[in-house]
């Protein structure tokens, strides 16, 4: 039996056979990659057995061929939250869902024997001439993944076209102005003090980053699944970029070590001196500094010397107690690279890089933003009422693509907002409301006022150089003169 990932109460069973709901049933297929396999398969009917426990799933099989067909795995979901995870067909839509739960029979060596020397029954694009009528047959009573109102993401150039932007600062004001407070407020209405604003809630577990980008395109048309980023995304790591994951693993894990050495250094110290000073001050008490044949001289140098003593012990306190919070510090980073533990070679990260073991980082958001030609405008919720970091909120970005610093320019036709919770390590798409419109992706004159403003305060305004100061649209935004090429 396999554990369900949203009920520890849940056990499923591992039956390989179709569910007698699912017999001569018209599906879709999905042409998907499971443990680096290329694959074909299909969902059940939706299966409400567990809804007590809020969690609604899918039977998931494996299409060997048009008669062989084998269950392999779940698809599950929280029920109170099937509605986003449902299309406009009302079908699952697996590129949202974390999975498939796979049965604990089904590993990569089973899934390359069970499809060796066989077809996929669904390749599209890959055969020429008589094959791609076939194909086209096949579509008629196949519903292929890819529905057809979706159009697929091109990677254009921003134009140089000035268009009047949907807010300005009076519309801002009104915005502020009118600002009362309520219960049902999020953490980004009160920081902008606009109502305005929304978050579009996703799974997380490893595809967060990845969800927000395709919920946003959704939005406009443009389909763009995880596994296709996560596959791009790894066709493009470099040489230089894997080097540079390893050197941050080890650097990362030396630092972790060489703090415990100096924290263990310390509490040693601290001992010895603790047991020197209790020694002298049960002395100091007892009187055997008070007989006549000791100088005074001599107390007195004791009583320096445990008066010294006790302030070398307080200040030591107080660097145990710096080091705890340093090392509490290296334990999340050692944590957060981890899954770079068994990587020895490039063509190990970028398999893992097709997983959802590989959360997005910033060397990742810079990658995505060259490939898609996006911004993703990211601001950290945990500073949104923490006044002494509040300048830290929006994330202005260390790392600026090879391309960029080349081409001396960025043009990214569109704009993406998300929120990060650096507790939760989980990021979510940032919706905005403007004349009864809900907008979740932006050209640049979309932009709402305040997140304009936001990033010329703290990102164009300041010594070091980022994504943004290379963007036009942003130069001409903050009054700098920009030659049109």
């Amino acid at each position: 039996m396999v554990k369900s990932k949203l009920s520890n109460k849940i056990f499923y069973d591992e039956n390989n056979w179709i569910e007698e709901e699912d017999e001569g049933k018209k599906t879709s297929l999905f042409k998907i990659n499971l443990k680096d396999v290329n694959v074909v398969i299909a969902l059940g009917e939706i299966s409400k057995k567990w809804k007590n426990y809020n969690v609604y799933y899918w039977p998931v099989y494996l299409i060997v061929s048009e008669d062989d067909i084998k269950q392999i795995g779940i698809y599950e979901i929280p029920s109170n939250e099937k509605d986003y995870y449902m299309d406009d067909d009302g079908d699952l839509n697996i590129s949202y869902v974390p999975g498939p739960l796979l049965f604990k029979s089904i590993t990569k060596g089973y899934l390359k024997k069970l499809l060796k020397n066989k077809k996929l029954i669904q390749d599209y694009g890959e055969d020429d001439g008589e094959d791609d009528y076939e194909e086209e047959k096949n579509n008629e009573e196949i519903k292929s993944s890819s529905n057809n109102i979706f159009q697929d993401l091109k990677s254009e150039e921003d134009d140089d076209k000035e268009y009047a932007n949907l807010e300005n600062d009076k519309n801002d004001k009104k915005i502020r102005n009118e600002w009362i407070q309520s219960s049902d407020h999020r953490p980004i209405n009160i920081f902008f003090k606009n109502s305005y604003y929304d978050i579009q809630p996703n799974p997380g577990s490893g595809d967060c980053l990845f969800c927000t980008i395709s919920q946003a395109l959704k939005t406009i048309g443009i389909k763009l699944d995880i596994s296709t980023m996560r596959k791009k995304l790894a066709e493009t790591l470099t040489l230089d970029q894997f080097n540079n994951y390893k050197e941050l693993y080890t650097s990362i894990n030396n630092n972790y070590k060489q703090e415990m050495l100096e924290y263990n250094k310390l509490v040693t110290d601290g001992k010895e001196k603790t047991t020197k000073y209790k020694k002298l001050k049960c002395d100091l008490q007892s009187g055997k500094y008070d007989h006549v044949d000791i100088k005074p001289s001599d107390k007195k140098d004791i009583v320096d010397k445990c008066s010294d003593l006790k302030k070398t012990l307080i200040s030591l306190s107080k660097e145990i107690k710096k080091k705890i919070q340093e090392i509490t510090n290296s334990k999340k980073n050692k944590k957060d690279i981890e899954w770079l533990k068994d990587i020895d070679n490039i063509q190990d990260l970028k398999s893992k890089i097709k997983t959802n073991e590989f959360w997005a980082d910033e060397n990742a958001i810079t990658n995505l933003e060259n490939i898609y030609n996006i911004k993703l405008l990211i601001l950290t919720k945990n500073y949104y009422k923490d006044d002494l970091n509040k300048n830290r909120v929006l994330h202005c970005g260390s790392v600026v693509h090879e391309n960029i610093t080349k081409n001396n320019t960025f043009k990214p036709k569109y704009y993406i907002l998300i929120e990060y919770d650096e507790n939760l390590q989980h990021y979510e798409l940032i919706k905005y409301k403007m004349n009864e419109k809900w907008y979740s992706i932006f050209r640049f004159h979309e932009l709402p006022y305040s997140i304009k403003e936001l990033v010329k305060d703290k990102c164009m305004n300041n010594s070091g150089k980022n994504t943004f100061n290379y963007i036009p649209k942003f130069k001409k935004y903050i009054g700098e003169k920009v030659v049109d090429k």
